[in-house]
């Protein structure tokens, strides 16, 4: 089996983040590098994967065996606070 490699950019975090997570992966050390990139990258990775998942029902289901969804959740609402409804879905802006 050939190793991951860490990703380099933000949005090759969420990819590889993303992939885990719909695979049912193991979290492996590639996957833990994903969101140890300092806070902001950390949060940036959560709430970009958490809002991938409000649009995918089988990724949302996998999302807590991986992430806490409280911290997802709040690092989404920072991240997209014009997209934060009651329902925790997104509105039309």
């Amino acid at each position: 089996m050939s190793e991951r490699r860490y990703p380099k950019t933000k949005q090759a975090a969420v990819k590889l983040a993303i992939d885990t997570i719909r695979r049912g992966l193991s979290a492996d050390r590639a996957f833990d590098s994903c969101f140890e990139m300092g806070e902001r990258w950390n949060n940036w990775v959560a709430a970009s994967v958490y809002r991938a998942a409000m649009d995918d029902d089988a990724l949302m289901r996998q999302l807590p065996r991986y992430l806490d969804m409280e911290q997802a959740r709040e690092a989404y609402d920072e991240r997209f606070p014009m997209l934060v409804t009651d329902e925790h879905a997104t509105a039309a802006v």
